[in-house]
């Protein structure tokens, strides 16, 4: 299963990420999400640009989601 990354609710909404993101995958969040951006699951390549630009370590990597309960739901990988 490939790895693709998610935004915590440590983002500080610089927008480095969304700027760097080769595939386009990030993007502003709703207002009631919780973090000012979002990583559009099926676009994420995996590619860890964000994670390498993030100023405050808010992008990290994730499982896919293996069956789509709602969109967005992500598992984070434990370390």
């Amino acid at each position: 299963m490939r790895s693709i990354f998610a935004v915590t609710d440590a983002c500080a909404g610089c927008g480095a990420c969304l700027k760097t993101c080769p595939e386009k995958a990030i993007r502003p969040a709703p207002r009631d999400h919780g973090t000012p951006l979002i990583v559009l699951e099926d676009l994420c390549s995996g590619c860890a640009e964000c994670a390498e630009v993030c100023p405050v370590s808010a992008c990290v990597e994730v499982l896919p989601t293996p069956v789509d309960p709602a969109p967005g739901t992500l598992h984070r990988v434990a370390p």
